[in-house]
Parts: C-alpha cells; sequence; structure tokens
C-alpha cells in the first residue's frame, strides 16, 4: 500500500497535469469549411445523384418490360374471351356455355382488364 506522502504528491502532479491541459489554449474552429471538407461534401452528393439516377434507369427499364408483359397477357386475354365467344356465338363442335356463364366471362375479364389497367397506370405514374 502506498503511503501517504506517496499520495499526496501523486495527486499534486496530476493537479498540475490537469492545470496544463486547462492552461492550453484551443485553436478556434473557422465559421465556413475549408476547402477539401467542401470537395469530401461535393463528392459525396455526386455519388448520392448518381446513385438516384442508377436507380431511376432501372426502374425506368423495368416498368417498360412490366407494360409490355402485362399488354401481352392483356391481349392474350382478350383474344381467349373472344374465341369464347365465336365458339358460342357459331357453335363450333357443338360448343356451348349457359347465358350466364358467358355473361360471367364476359363481366370479368372486363373488370380484370380494367382492374389491371388502373394498376399498371398507378404504378408507372405514381402521386407525388
Amino acid at each position: 500500500m502506498p503511503s501517504e506522502d506517496d499520495l499526496l504528491s501523486r495527486r499534486s502532479s496530476l493537479t498540475d497535469l490537469l492545470a496544463a491541459i486547462n492552461a492550453t489554449a484551443v485553436e478556434a474552429v473557422p465559421e465556413e469549411p475549408d476547402v477539401r471538407a467542401n470537395l469530401e461534401k461535393d463528392s459525396v452528393e455526386l455519388d448520392q445523384k448518381r446513385a438516384e439516377l442508377e436507380s431511376f434507369k432501372q426502374d425506368t427499364g423495368e416498368r417498360k418490360r412490366y407494360a409490355k408483359n402485362i399488354f401481352i397477357l392483356t391481349c392474350i386475354w382478350i383474344a381467349g374471351i373472344y374465341a369464347l365467344m365465336l365458339l358460342e356465338g357459331f357453335a363450333y363442335w357443338a360448343f356451348h356455355l349457359s347465358d350466364s356463364i358467358m355473361l360471367a366471362a364476359i363481366g370479368s375479364t372486363t373488370a380484370n382488364i380494367i382492374g389491371v389497367f388502373l394498376i399498371v397506370t398507378r404504378y408507372f405514374f405514381p402521386k407525388k
């Protein structure tokens, strides 16, 4: 165990060290950032804008692809209903569906096409 004199001398040296630290002048911080900080900030902003542009390009490409696929799906869907109507109307191969089934097929197709159109339109042109 250290003696009382050792403890007092350590305390004195710590007090002197603390006084020296407090006496040291702190450099004034400039109001405006320096040139290097401005360059780094500009570089980060440029990288962020490039990333946003790349994301926008990717979104546009994906939207075009999905629009084409949904257009093809809609055309096939309409062609299928048209084929049902032709088969029913001209009774090819003794094809017959009841009126309620034909009305349901035509009505559901119309509703589905309008629904897909609205979904795709809202995706392509979101409200900002």
